[in-house]
């Protein structure tokens, strides 16, 4: 990821930011003294939030989860501690979406917190998703451990293509791209 004077590298163990004026790098780690210190684990994806920070990916089996990173103090906020989140993702409508080990969820920026799609008791919030893209009519599509998905924002109704429509397992993989192409043509990754 790259700023007008800095160049972020998400590395196992923390984040190296490089100064593109200097040449200097530095590294920040987890410090578990202190909570604004990045998260445990490696930085594998991010997303720049369109306001001086920048949303993190921290994959850690146990202590994952999405930090907001704010470039101005090198400080770090964690949401979704504990959860895998495989990809942050921003819809064209402004909204954001993470794609975590279970389910998905989206940013409420009033409350400050990500909320889970679905009811507790639904099985798609148990389910491990690993990739959202958006259609022409503002519907999100992904990869989930139970198939394919549609997700309609606007009507919170979620449609889940499995086995019977001859969609694939995802099982562990470790990750399965969703892509929709300028032709509005959707793209699932496949892991054979």
């Amino acid at each position: 990821f790259e700023t007008k004077n800095e160049t972020l590298f998400g590395v196992f163990g923390g984040l190296k930011i490089k100064n593109n004026n200097t040449g200097a790098i530095s590294y920040y780690t987890n410090d578990p003294h202190d909570t604004s210190s990045i998260s445990k684990g490696g930085v594998t994806c991010s997303l720049d939030k369109g306001d001086g920070n920048i949303w993190m990916c921290v994959w850690d089996p146990e202590n994952g989860g999405l930090d907001l990173f704010n470039i101005a103090t090198k400080k770090f906020k964690h949401y979704l501690h504990g959860l895998i989140v495989w990809e942050v993702f921003k819809s064209s409508g402004g909204n954001m979406w993470a794609c975590t080990s279970k389910g998905l969820f989206y940013r409420n920026d009033s409350s400050d917190t990500f909320i889970q799609i679905g009811d507790k008791n639904f099985e798609f919030t148990k389910a491990r998703v690993k990739s959202i893209t958006e259609d022409a009519n503002k519907n999100l599509w992904g990869v989930s451990s139970q198939g394919i998905f549609r997700y309609d924002p606007h009507k919170d109704e979620l449609y889940i293509f499995g086995d019977k429509f001859g969609t694939f397992d995802v099982g562990a993989s470790a990750y399965e791209p969703s892509y929709s192409t300028s032709a509005g043509e959707l793209l699932f990754g496949n892991p054979d």
